[in-house]
């Protein structure tokens, strides 16, 4: 439903995109990301709410029908699905290399549901490029020349890139 709350964990290259299709469909979602830019980013998207830390939201009593966890380390999904409400789903789209143990007795919400889609049906796609057509959808990114193409990856491990970094053959190379 459209009032049912949602998580969002990472704001970045993926994340931001999550926050717009989101607001979109008329839903505000909670975003959690370490980065003041990207938390300012997605506050400007339509985020409700934003936070640094999951453990800002594991403290409280808030729990999630939906949380996409757009980094996928030990200690996202391992958070991220400790806030799950009973019959919650958490979708792991980043792949920093987090596993998840799956159990009945493991202590976590009845019903829950975990998938790692890679991408969705034609139907989705189009959706996308309708919003992108329409004005709904915009890629935040920072232009990098091929020749800097290093440069990019190492802002990018470092979390120092908002939204996605686009490396453009022809753009600085030598002559």
């Amino acid at each position: 439903t459209n009032d049912a709350p949602v998580l969002v964990v990472g704001a970045g290259g993926l994340g931001h995109f999550a926050v717009q299709l989101l607001a979109a469909h008329g839903v505000a979602p909670v975003v959690v990301d370490p980065k003041p830019e990207a938390r300012d980013l997605a506050s400007r998207l339509g985020a409700s709410r934003t936070a640094s830390d999951l453990a800002e939201l594991a403290a409280g009593d808030v729990r999630f029908d939906l949380v996409l966890d757009f980094v996928g380390a030990q200690p996202t999904m391992d958070t991220a699905i400790s806030l799950l409400a009973t019959g919650g789903d958490l979708v792991v789209v980043g792949g920093a290399g987090g596993v998840l143990s799956a159990g009945k007795t493991l202590g976590l919400p009845q019903g829950w549901s975990v998938s790692a889609p890679f991408w969705g049906p034609r139907e989705d796609l189009e959706a996308v490029v309708d919003l992108a057509r329409a004005g709904r959808l915009t890629a935040h990114t920072e232009t990098f020349a091929l020749t800097d193409v290093l440069a990019a990856y190492e802002r990018l491990r470092a979390g120092r890139i908002d939204g996605r970094a686009v490396v453009v053959p022809g753009t600085g190379d030598p002559s």
